[in-house]
């Protein structure tokens, strides 16, 4: 969609495919349609469609909920794909598991600012 300017995730994932290869349940016949639904609209699979868009991707370091590996990988493989890196950014917190601080909200607006 070219009507949305940026995009600012606090501790998610956009690499949906790598989060459920971390999930732990029975597949289901059911589960199995849903997965591949799932597959089809990763942004993992739509880099080109994301590149050079502003994007901040806030997230704990010792998430339990959301683990942070699969936003690590979304953020390498994306960030190769920008000519211009400060569109792109990353910001790690040490020890912090899934909440939202107030040192997250101040750097989703600085990013707002920035690019609407």
């Amino acid at each position: 969609n070219k009507n949305i300017k940026t995009l600012i995730v606090l501790n998610g994932s956009l690499g949906w495919e790598n989060f459920n290869k971390n999930i732990d349940i029975p597949i289901t016949e059911e589960l199995e349609v849903l997965t591949k639904k799932v597959n089809e609209l990763d942004p993992m699979n739509h880099l080109d469609l994301l590149k050079d868009r502003p994007i901040l991707l806030l997230h704990g370091d010792s998430d339990i909920v959301v683990p942070i590996n699969s936003q690590r990988i979304f953020y390498d493989e994306i960030k190769q794909l920008y000519s211009d890196k400060e569109r792109i950014g990353f910001i790690e917190y040490p020890r912090l598991n899934h909440f939202v601080t107030t040192n997250m909200m101040e750097e989703s607006i600085n990013w707002l600012g920035r690019y609407l």
